[in-house]
């Protein structure tokens, strides 16, 4: 048999092999990581635009209501029959107003200029009556002066209605200018509800009418979008409502404007990737000449392997480098198949516990509450998957029920025994409605709970606490199954600071947690309750949190969280203190589930 000629040498065939895998790899990352990239820097672009625009529209905010309360200090002057000398003074302290007139049954009552402020003498006599009857109607107190034919500055109307009197000022827009015009990137405009300018550098901006006219009517206060300005650019818009106005900010920017940093680094991308390329085609070339015949069927066993082929061996019986690699990939291969399998068990396990996660989310109520006489805010979180805590509450007749639970250890075992509590507290709520006396006493609560705990038959117990408050008796009925202690904070009045001495922890109605004795007898106390009082029921997953020292966060901060926090509504209070405890443990997991829960009384 003749020898076949060599048409296109084995080294040749590697190095292409080389180029092409090389080639498809890096473009796709390249092509991957770009995306990526763009995405991101996208993202940032759009959060920038809208932090900008909503810093803006809170100056904004606070402006206008400076120059409300600014125009409040007149009235009172005016209130005071002491119109001619105060008034006078208080105008010329402000260097942005322009003039006050006040006006009473339709009638220019009182015209009062700003004498300091002499480049607008041209205006500060022009009646301001055409604007009484949108005010009379109700409108919107600010309203908007351009330029007009007779030198006059930009100003704006700012009015406050007083029965039967309207007190109408002029105000200078130097002090929008300065707001607005702060970062020369962004062109920024005030605009009015119907997408008219209020004020800007342009009387029109890249907003289309029915655009805008949509955006209002999804009652979205903030947002950021694209489209094209008067120059047909492409333009990044951000807006924000004006708190306590019916004004909005927006901020355009170029886009090219804004990604062009992001353009730049992509173009240093490719360069580096073809550089990358280029060096690994060099380098094949001087590595294929020394290729042996065996990488041929190490070639083939990676394709079959590209091919999700992981059974296949390759059979190599040199006892060089080649060989090594071969008994190397071979038992690659089977780890890869233990390794798909032990993942393809483990994905199996995740799923499960994502779907135990979400069906122990059904077991909670809303996080906030109102009720007639109580309101409600409560946060939970557990440390794994799935937590051991549990809160819930039961309107009964006049009465609110609180209980709050905390099993043993977190995790799977944990959830379901709360999956336990949860069903018992159902079953409760609905046996009320034949027999009402099953919800009237919290030890009887607890008793049953303990014997559906204990027909479970595990080794898991748990803590719980269950109180009523009787809104006509103005009363706590509360029992305790080896729970930490709620706080009662009674009402002061606001009178007398707070301090730890003021929290009455519930120490009575003491007994075994539930799940220990389906025997089990629980005591019961009862409490008087005023008007503002608060109750705060929490875990001790709460307290038992630590720092990156390892140091718990502790009752006696918590208290100090409270203390601080007090007077706020239930929510605020909920919310500054789980921050003050994100602050002390900073990244540190949570080493257990967390649970609080803030109760304020209006009895």
């Amino acid at each position: 048999m003749a020898i076949r000629k060599i048409l296109f040498p084995f080294k040749l065939k590697v190095l292409l092999m080389l180029v092409t895998i090389l080639g498809i790899s890096i473009s796709f990352y390249v092509w991957f990581a770009i995306d990526i990239f763009k995405k991101d820097k996208a993202a940032y672009i759009y959060e920038n635009g809208l932090m900008y625009t909503e810093n803006l529209s809170s100056q904004t905010s606070l402006y206008l209501k400076d120059v409300g309360n600014r125009l409040n200090l007149l009235i009172a002057a005016y209130a005071r029959m002491d119109q001619s000398n105060t008034l006078e003074k208080l105008i010329e302290k402000n260097d942005d107003f322009i003039d006050l007139q006040i006006f009473k049954n339709n009638k220019n009552i009182i015209s009062m200029c700003n004498p300091r402020a002499r480049e607008t003498e041209e205006i500060c006599h022009h009646s301001l009556f055409s604007y009484v009857s949108e005010i009379s109607a109700g409108k919107d107190q600010v309203f908007l002066k351009n330029i007009g034919t007779m030198g006059e500055i930009p100003h704006f109307i700012f009015s406050i209605k007083e029965q039967d009197e309207i007190f109408i000022l002029r105000v200078n827009t130097s002090q929008f200018g300065k707001i607005l015009d702060q970062n020369n990137l962004y062109k920024s405009y005030a605009l009015n509800l119907s997408g008219s300018v209020f004020y800007g550098p342009n009387n029109e901006t890249a907003i289309d009418i029915k655009q805008w006219a949509s955006l209002i009517s999804s009652k979205v206060d903030k947002g950021t979008f694209e489209g094209t300005n008067l120059n047909n650019e492409s333009v990044l818009i951000s807006y924000s409502k004006v708190p306590g106005f019916n004004k909005y900010i927006i901020s355009e920017i170029s886009q090219v404007a804004a990604f062009s940093a992001a353009t730049y680094l992509i173009n240093k991308s490719l360069y580096f990737a073809l550089l990358v390329l280029s060096l690994s085609l060099i380098t094949g070339v001087f590595f294929s000449r020394n290729v042996t015949g065996n990488i041929n069927q190490l070639y083939l066993a990676t394709k079959r392997l590209s091919k999700r082929d992981f059974t296949s061996k390759v059979s190599i019986n040199s006892y060089d480098e080649v060989g090594v690699l071969a008994d190397s990939f071979n038992l690659m291969s089977e780890e890869i198949v233990m390794y798909m399998s032990e993942m393809k068990e483990k994905s199996r396990l995740e799923n499960e516990m994502k779907v135990a996660s979400l069906v122990q989310t059904a077991f909670f109520p809303k996080s906030e509450i109102e009720l007639k006489h109580v309101s409600i805010a409560a946060y939970y979180t557990p440390a794994t998957e799935c937590g051991g805590d549990w809160w819930g509450h039961i309107e009964h007749q006049d009465k609110t029920i609180l209980i709050l639970a905390d099993a043993t250890g977190h995790g799977v075992p944990a959830a379901l025994l709360t999956a336990t509590i949860n069903s018992a507290a159902s079953i409760l709520e609905k046996l009320s409605k034949q027999d009402a006396s099953i919800l009237s006493r919290p030890d009887n609560i607890l008793s049953l709970m303990n014997h559906a705990v204990c027909s479970v038959g595990a080794n898991i117990m748990l803590t719980c606490f269950v109180g009523i408050i009787d809104i006509n008796a103005r009363t706590l009925s509360y029992s305790n199954a080896s729970h930490n202690p709620p706080l009662l904070l009674k009402n002061k009045g606001g009178v007398l600071p707070v301090d730890k001495d003021d929290f009455i922890p519930l120490t009575k109605a003491l007994g075994p947690r539930l799940g220990h004795d389906p025997m089990a007898a629980f005591q019961c106390d009862q409490i008087f309750l005023d008007h503002n009082d608060l109750l705060i029921l929490y875990t001790d997953g709460l307290v038992e949190c630590t720092n990156q020292d390892g140091k718990q966060w502790g009752k006696r901060r918590f208290l100090q969280s409270l203390i601080k926090n007090h007077g706020e509504t239930t929510v605020k209070m909920r919310d500054n203190v789980i921050m003050d405890l994100n602050e002390y443990k900073k990244n540190v997991p949570n080493g257990d589930d967390i649970t609080l829960i803030i109760t304020k009384l209006n009895i």
